[in-house]
């Protein structure tokens, strides 16, 4: 979490804001609402882009994993997103370490591969044998090689992203 919310994607939308300065000018120092009204703006647009980077440098890190597909990649950069709206949009990042620590633990506890690495043996016996339809199970990668973690990641992402919008002052 520290690399890539704390330091990528802080670092990315620095580069973002600097370069929407040199396209776009500085903010209006004359009037302050309109001023206020850009910043928000793009302080929100360099989120969006910065966290689009990030999450796709974290889905190429797990490039090599172990049975991974596109799909896999596909969510992993999903989740990636999630993570890193989680960091952008509270400001900090334990609620985004707070749900990787959460996701990896229940998978491990599971026996369920995560990010297509078995750990260990499992904490629970839930009685899981297989892995069922790929396409619903993520197959040999794990859960997070499924459509039902798409389905969940872009639903939880959507959420996350519309909150924010919302929590900002009105007008914006």
């Amino acid at each position: 979490e520290l690399l890539f919310r704390a330091f990528l994607l802080t670092l990315l939308a620095a580069v973002v804001l600097f370069l929407a300065r040199l396209l776009f000018g500085p903010l209006s120092r004359n009037d302050e609402p309109l001023r206020a009204r850009g910043a928000v703006r793009r302080w929100f647009v360099a989120g969006l882009i910065a966290n689009t980077g990030q999450s796709v440098a974290f889905a190429l890190l797990h490039g090599r994993n172990p049975n991974v597909t596109p799909l896999a990649l596909l969510n992993i950069g999903l989740a990636g997103a999630v993570l890193g709206w989680l960091y952008w949009g509270q400001g900090g990042i334990l609620g985004c370490w707070t749900l990787h620590v959460l996701w990896n633990f229940t998978l491990a506890a599971l026996a369920l591969p995560v990010s297509g690495m078995t750990m260990a043996a499992p904490v629970f016996a839930t009685g899981i044998r297989g892995a069922g339809l790929t396409p619903l199970s993520g197959g040999a990668f794990c859960p997070e090689g499924s459509l039902l973690d798409t389905a969940g990641l872009a639903v939880l992402l959507a959420v996350l992203v519309r909150r924010t919008a919302q929590r900002l002052p009105s007008g914006y």
